[in-house]
């Protein structure tokens, strides 16, 4: 438990370091990224410190919470994020002009309800991290954990960007209208499978450095695991595939029309993303980070390309999300074939 405590105050000031360096990275560069992202307001920009710094927070209990075997608190924390987020941007959409303050005071409004919660229960039950604040244990457990800040870190960062980099780069091709659609496509596949992700994960973690503590095998809990997930998934990413065009259009309008076809194009790309991100967390916990840093360079890369020759070929939105979709579900079925490897590797080799 000690231990444990170090190591969340270590992620504490982990985060706080990151926050100072994006902040003056932003001050230094603020020309050049606003140039390159098309982007007219300068100032908002500096409110992505302040977002990363809370979305590392917020992780940092995570964490601690799944230690605890404690699944439904982040899970309840995640429901807080996007309730607060979606209702806040939907009562200010409509009431003020700048619509991008309204997106973006919503993107803060639900991380800070999520991170409210989390701060709540995380001192309502005694948790003292003052208590057992210990620097000379806070070095060694960084030293004995380096490879998460060495790979962990740039895995999620480079995540992220290869995530958010579509709409970025469609920005510089397309009109705003159809950057609208694609994102709103997104943002309705995300919003409910990331939920579901994030609860699978984090238990898939907490079971396998269980079963890695005791010596056992991961084959079976990680193929049922596989099973169970295409199983939730293959009906509603089904009735999307076929209908989502229509559903969206009845439910939004039909000026959302392409927006309910890009949903459609994207299924493959949610249904391997599904199945497989939940269970990625087996090279964190086997200490293979390296794996999946290797694999998240390419991805990034070839999201990159298709979005950007696309845009330069002047491909159609439906044409360039088609190529993105099925070569997406193609890197996937890459780490599960690597998530395999390791898994069926003798539990000795793991161990070692």
């Amino acid at each position: 438990d000690k231990k444990a405590i170090n190591l969340f105050i270590l992620s504490s000031g982990l985060s706080t370091i990151f926050t100072i360096v994006l902040l003056i990275f932003f001050l230094l560069f603020k020309t050049t990224i606003m140039s390159f992202l098309n982007f007219p307001e300068f100032k908002i920009l500096f409110f992505i410190p302040l977002t990363a710094f809370i979305e590392a927070t917020i992780n940092t209990f995570h964490y601690w919470f799944i230690r605890e075997k404690r699944f439904s608190i982040p899970s309840i924390s995640r429901t807080l994020f996007y309730s607060g987020m979606v209702g806040t941007q939907f009562l200010l959409f409509f009431t003020i002009n700048e619509k991008i303050i309204a997106l973006l005071t919503g993107l803060i409004a639900g991380q800070i309800f999520s991170l409210l919660f989390l701060i709540i229960t995380f001192f309502k039950e005694g948790n003292n991290i003052f208590l057992y604040i210990n620097f000379n244990r806070i070095f060694k457990e960084a030293k004995k954990f380096k490879k998460f800040p060495l790979f962990s870190t740039w895995n999620a960062g480079i995540n992220t960007l290869a995530r958010n980099l579509p709409p970025i780069l469609l920005n510089l091709f397309f009109t705003k209208a159809i950057v609208g659609q694609f994102y709103i496509a997104m943002r309705l596949m995300n919003i409910p499978l990331n939920i579901l992700q994030s609860s699978v994960s984090q238990v898939f973690y907490q079971r396998v450095s269980e079963l890695l503590k005791n010596k056992q095998p991961l084959k079976q809990f990680f193929n049922t695991t596989i099973l169970k997930l295409g199983a939730i998934i293959i009906v509603p990413l089904l009735i999307v595939f076929f209908w989502g065009e229509s559903i969206l259009s009845y439910i939004l309008g039909d000026k959302w029309k392409l927006a309910g076809q890009l949903t459609s194009i994207l299924v493959p790309l949610y249904f391997f993303r599904f199945i497989i991100s939940p269970v990625s967390v087996i090279f964190t916990a086997t200490g293979k980070q390296h794996f999946v840093l290797v694999w998240q360079i390419a991805y990034a890369i070839s999201t990159f390309l298709c979005f950007y020759i696309g845009g330069n070929m002047n491909v159609s939105i439906q044409v360039i999300s088609s190529i993105f979709s099925w070569t997406s579900a193609g890197f996937y079925l890459i780490i599960l074939l690597l998530q395999r490897k390791i898994v069926l590797k003798i539990p000795e080799k793991i161990y070692r």
